[in-house]
């Protein structure tokens, strides 16, 4: 609030007029031509300084409510999003998207990235549930293989007692999360890993050498703000990385190609938020008429009565105490306009409090979050991709080749964890093998693609009904006999038939290609399928994985 001397001296200011100050007898001079002196306004020198010396005015009294107050006399917070203005909004925008790139810059984003983005969560517990899927009819994610029924029984017990069924789906995700995760193994009296316990890689680094070689006794430090918490041996800690680059020594996030449009759909989803609420309210614009001849005073003070009249009534909050707070240009307040001359009082509808918007823009920094994660859109649920979908495209293969890596990543990480077991017991050098599942999406959709394009061939050659599959992708589809094998499990597709119009027996290799050259579309299908198939064996997508 300004004090009444302040307000009276800029009013007789903006008005022409002269003010005497009864404590000091001083007479303020007029400082300002008079705004009714249309004689003024004539000369335009006279026009730009009357306006220069209004605005230098009253930014001397606003200036303890404007940015160009010292910080400790103002009490406004710093923006956090976007803002009214355009400038303002830009610099907003700036300060949010400001990212440091150290190690726990990093790792705060990805936790908030985790608890704040629908659709990175979403992802990467997609992704982690296709790396760890559950054998049908039993219970575990992984299984160990040994000719030495010994060695079997201690990697057995060991799962058992640290719980690896469950622990290592929570190991390999806080890995993906962070890029990181620093386990350590914890060793009873009885030479046996009694549990496994995650380090928050927060605190956690890596003491090498100059050539990269971890220190033997100090291998990992626990440091809070260069303080060592503790240090551990190379072989007490475990530190897996996903997605390592060759020039650090830590992981990559699985977050971090969406870093980026995570953060700028985070700010837009807010702004439609915050425009939906702003936007709900029904406001009105009323056209009070007042006389032609009324001062500015005079015109304020009727459209004053006016709200008064219409003015909605103060709401008490929670503690019973009235809200004050105000901010017109967002509020469902209704706007009030003088009108004069012919015009006539009228009141329209401002805003009907529809959202018409057109949310193109909002989708484009969608789908670059989901394109960044590698996530089909199918698999998280989209409902638009999950129709009609049941065939293997390149996005699936992409997808599961990178479900595939992670599985690698945690059978070579458990296998450390084996090792030190059966060292531990004196049996080093033992021979095992851990087993992951095959990615069953993988064997589900290129299966069901095969028999599409059965199908396809069958009415486009009018052939046989029972036409064997297996023939099917040896002679026309180009496939050898072994790479047929690989995708055909024993008991599958063993319908012969007969042909129609080509005799009994096999069909005709030169009639069904000579019937297939008419029909382009189904000639690129049959192309690409082969390619998938090939590219699902050349990773052995759709067999489990031993490491």
């Amino acid at each position: 609030m300004f004090n009444k001397k302040k307000k009276r001296i800029l009013e007789a200011e903006l008005t022409g007029h002269h003010l005497t100050n009864k404590q000091t007898g001083q007479v303020y001079e007029q400082a300002l031509v008079p705004i009714s002196d249309a004689e003024s306004f004539r000369n335009d020198n006279v026009k730009d300084a009357l306006v220069g010396k209004i605005i230098t005015k009253v930014r001397a009294f606003f200036k303890d409510r404007t940015s160009d107050a010292d910080d400790e006399k103002t009490t406004d917070t710093p923006t956090q999003g976007a803002v009214a203005a355009g400038a303002l909004t830009s610099q907003g925008y700036y300060d949010r998207m400001q990212m440091d790139h150290d190690r726990k810059a990093l790792y705060t984003d990805w936790v908030k990235m985790n608890r704040k983005s629908v659709i990175a969560r979403r992802a990467l517990n997609v992704t982690i549930s296709n790396a760890f899927p559950t054998k049908e009819g039993d219970q575990g994610s992984h299984e160990i293989v040994s000719d030495d029924k010994k060695v079997k029984t201690v990697l057995d017990e060991l799962d058992k007692r640290v719980d690896m069924d469950d622990f290592a789906p929570k190991w390999g995700r806080s890995t993906c999360q962070f890029g990181d995760s620093f386990i350590e193994r914890v060793v009873n009296n009885e030479a046996l890993i009694v549990r496994l316990k995650w380090l928050n890689p927060f605190y956690m680094y890596r003491n090498e050498d100059e050539y990269g070689r971890l220190d033997t006794e100090r291998a990992f430090v626990m440091k809070d703000d260069q303080e060592v918490i503790g240090t551990f041996a190379y072989f007490q800690v475990g530190h897996t990385k996903y997605d390592q680059d060759l020039s650090s020594s830590y992981g990559t996030s699985f977050y971090f190609p969406g870093r980026i449009p995570s953060r700028q759909l985070e700010m837009m989803k807010e702004g439609v938020v915050i425009r939906r609420l702003v936007k709900s309210a029904k406001r009105y614009v009323y056209y009070v008429e007042v006389p032609p001849s009324a001062t500015q005073e005079q015109k304020k003070s009727i459209v004053d009565d006016v709200k008064k009249s219409v003015r909605r009534k103060k709401i008490a909050d929670s503690n019973g105490k009235i809200d004050l707070r105000k901010n017109p240009a967002i509020e469902e307040q209704d706007i009030f306009f003088p009108v004069w001359k012919d015009s006539n009082g009228r009141v329209e509808m401002f805003d009907s409090g529809a959202m018409s918007d057109d949310m193109n823009d909002l989708k484009f920094i969608r789908d670059d979050e989901i394109v960044s994660f590698g996530v089909p859109p199918g698999h998280l649920g989209l409902d638009k991709e999950v129709r009609g979908r049941s065939q293997l495209s390149w996005a699936d293969i992409q997808f599961a080749r990178t479900t595939r890596v992670i599985q690698k990543m945690m059978a070579g990480a458990q296998r450390e964890v084996y090792d030190l077991q059966l060292v531990l017991l004196g049996m080093p050098g033992a021979e095992y093998k851990v087993i992951y599942p095959a990615i069953s999406f993988v064997d589900e959709r290129l299966k069901l693609e095969v028999e599409e394009i059965k199908w396809r061939i069958v009415a486009q050659a009018r052939t046989m009904v029972g036409m064997p599959v297996k023939w099917l992708l040896t002679n026309i589809i180009n496939l050898s006999e072994d790479e047929a094998d690989e995708i055909l499990v024993d008991g599958d597709y063993k319908d012969g038939g007969t042909q129609a119009g080509f005799g009994q027996g096999e069909p005709s290799k030169l009639d069904v290609q000579n019937a297939l050259f008419s029909n382009g579309r189904l000639m690129a299908d049959i192309a690409t399928l082969r390619d998938k198939v090939r590219e699902v064996i050349q990773y052995g997508l759709n067999k489990p994985m031993e490491l």
